[in-house]
Parts: structure tokens; sequence; C-alpha cells
């Protein structure tokens, strides 16, 4: 005879205030989210000589196995919200209750069930109008829920945008250097390398075209910025997809740039970078109307992954914590940290800055094999050593095409003015 499921129906549950932070117990989602786990796992409990494993219950039941095993992971957490929002949903579970009473789980043990499942399909049909609306509204105050919600969200945002754009990335790379101008010791200079690791198209109705100038980190400089995709520094053998065939255009002073190949494909990906220099970036010291300084990265593309890198030698920024600010698009241009008005833009992240000192191993990365070597010639030209550089580091998956993503940092004080 083969083991009855590994399901404690007399569990203790889990009081509200014991795994809830800062929601009210009294919410009827609570009670609907623990009924709805109590009562399933006593009817999974009950089915007579059912295996113990979720592949294996799948098969007893003929139930897909992905659906078992997230319906009996969601009633195991402690936390009613996170089942609430990690079970399936109503007709879904409707079909493994029926499937459980022809496998001779109790028809009083059923209705339970059913019960409890009609109540989850009222409030969300009720209440809610939607199950993504549920979701949104009940991971407030609940860091898990909402980082995982904002990355389910991005993902469909992605996927719909790489699709109307007619191309996507793997990576979107966007590293600034930031060191002291040679022409002027007050200044602050930026060298932007950004681009794509493995650009793939994926229509070839739609023109591909991108603008690397300023866009980032340099975007309002006190100087123009120089636009070097032709230097003398290459880092193309450094590459791991082929190089990108573009048609270049200058547009308004700016570089336009057009992917040329019309293949596509899997196999069909190839990278893109370009350099952006600023000579005299911004001022060293901060002043009462700009205290903070803030490159940005903003993927002119879909992505997956966004890693957006600000080297400086220590000193350059003041101990306090670097901020992450992302911003929606808005007619109001680049993002400024120091500028209050944009604020009614951010939108809200679970990522934050992380920094690595000097010397730390953070530069190996599986997503751009050879980042480490690109960034050595490109410091050695700027006749800096990587490995004495301070590094700040936001990795975000999926981020929003044409938001702006923000690293501001505290400068420091200028010297005193003798009279």
């Amino acid at each position: 005879m083969k083991s009855a499921a590994k399901i404690n129906p007399n569990a203790k549950k889990a009081s509200p205030e014991a795994t809830l932070t800062g929601v009210a117990s009294d919410r009827p989602e609570v009670g609907i989210a623990a009924e709805l786990a109590s009562s399933l796992r006593r009817m999974f409990a009950e089915i007579p000589d059912a295996p113990r494993r979720p592949s294996a219950l799948a098969t007893h039941l003929g139930v897909s196995r992905v659906l078992i095993s997230r319906t009996l992971g969601a009633i195991a957490l402690p936390n009613p919200l996170d089942m609430l929002q990690r079970v399936p949903g109503p007709e879904t579970l409707r079909g493994i209750v029926e499937a459980a009473v022809t496998k001779g789980a109790p028809q009083t043990t059923a209705d339970a069930a059913i019960d409890a499942i009609e109540q989850f399909s009222r409030i969300i049909r009720d209440s809610f109008g939607t199950r993504a609306a549920l979701n949104a509204a009940i991971c407030a105050n609940q860091p898990d829920m909402q980082r995982r919600l904002e990355l389910d969200s991005r993902y469909r945002v992605f996927k719909g945008m790489r699709e109307l754009r007619g191309v996507e990335a793997a990576t979107w790379l966007s590293t600034t250097f930031v060191t002291r101008s040679h022409d002027n010791p007050d200044m602050l200079s930026a060298t932007v390398l950004q681009g794509f690791i493995a650009l793939r198209r994926l229509r070839n109705d739609i023109p591909v075209n991108f603008a690397f100038d300023a866009i980032g980190a340099v975007a309002n400089a006190h100087t123009d910025a120089v636009d070097v995709p032709s230097s003398t520094l290459s880092l193309e053998d450094l590459y791991t997809n082929k190089p990108a065939v573009l048609d270049v255009d200058n547009v308004g002073g700016k570089m336009m740039y057009r992917l040329r190949q019309s293949g596509l494909g899997k196999h069909a990906l190839t990278d893109m970078l370009a350099m952006v220099r600023v000579p005299e970036w911004r001022s060293r010291f901060a002043r009462p109307e700009r205290p903070l300084v803030g490159p940005f990265a903003q993927p002119t593309a879909p992505v997956k992954l966004l890693v957006f890198d600000l080297l400086a030698p220590a000193g350059t920024f003041t101990e306090e914590s670097p901020l992450l600010s992302v911003y929606a698009p808005s007619m109001r241009g680049a993002a400024n940290p120091n500028d209050a008005w944009r604020d009614i833009d951010r939108a809200s992240v679970p990522e934050t800055v992380e920094i690595y000192k000097p010397g730390e191993e953070s530069f190996e990365m599986p997503e751009i094999p050879n980042y480490r070597r690109m960034l050595t010639r490109v410091a050695g030209e700027m006749r800096q050593d990587l490995d004495a550089l301070q590094l700040y580091r936001v990795r975000m998956a999926y981020p929003v095409f044409g938001f702006q993503f923000v690293i501001s940092l505290h400068l420091p004080a200028g010297p005193a003015t003798i009279e």
C-alpha cells in the first residue's frame, strides 16, 4: 500500500500577527487565505493511498505535476497572503478537488475546500476584478511578495516590448568612469562605456535604431560630449558575439545608429558597445543647488539584464549611502537627482546600489565574459588602475524599457574660502 501524502491537516496555524508585517489581521483576504490553505491541506491528507511525492501524487490524480507542486508549496507557506499570491487560480483548484474526490477523498472534506475556493473566487471577482489586481493589493508592506510581483510584472513588460520593438538583448551594459578632469582640477570628467551584449533582431519589418550620444552618464554636462565609437580604443576582440554592423547618421548633431543585420534566429547574436567622454562633466564639489551627482542608464531596447556600474577613485564622493532612483518616461528630459520636480516621475523598485571596495573581485560576470579585460583596457587609456577604483553597481533583471535608472551620490563640500 502506498503511504499517505505527507501533509498534516492539524498543523498549528501561524497567527497573522506572527507572519504578517504592516497588514491588519482583520483584512478579509487573510481569513480567506487561511481557510483555503487549511481546507486543501485536510483534503490532500484524506485521499486514500495518496503518494507522498508531488509528481507521483499528480500522476495518481491525473493532474499536471506543475499545478500540484504549486498548490502543495503554496498551502505549506506560513504567510497566508503569500499563499494567496502563489496558489493556482480558483478553476484550477476546483479541478484538483474534483480529481481528489474521484480518488476517494471524503465528500464533506471536498465540499469544505470548494466553499473556501468560492470565497477566493468571490473576492477576486467582487472586490478586485482580476487576480492581478488582487496580487498587487495584497503585496503592500510585504517585501518578499513585492519583489516577486515586481519581477513578474517587469518580465511581462519585457515580453511585450521586445515583440513591439522587434529586438531584444541579453544585457545592457552602462559603465561610467568618474575621475578628476586633466584640464580643470575643480571638475570631474566622465567616460561611459555602454551598449548591448547578445543583441538579437526579432522582426525584419521594424527598423532598429539607437542613439549613442550623451545619453546616460553625461546628460546635461557642462561641455559637449565627445562621441567616439570609432576611437582607437577597440574592444571588438573582447566581444562574445560578432560585432553589430551599423549604419551611422548625424541627426541634429547626435549620432544615430541603425542595425543593418536582417538575420533572425536565436543564433543571430551581435554585440555593440560605444564610448562617450566628457572632459568637464560636473564640479568636484557640492553646491547648494547641486549636492548630488547622478549618472543614469537607459537601455535603448528591451533587455533581460541591466548592469549599471560607476567607478571612481576613493574620496570622490562622501560616505553617505548612494541611492538608486528610477524614473518613468517624462517630457522633462534627462533625470537630475537634484531636481525635486522629477520626483513625481519616480517609480519604486526593490533593487539597491551595491558598493564594492577597491580590489574586490567584482568584474567576473558570466553575462559579460571579458568584462574585466574590457575595463582594464579602458582604465589603462585613462591612466587609471582598475583595482584602485571603488565600484558602485546596480543589477536589475528585466528593467522597464524607457525608464531611466540613476545612481545618486553625494559630492564633498568645497574648500573654505579665505577672506
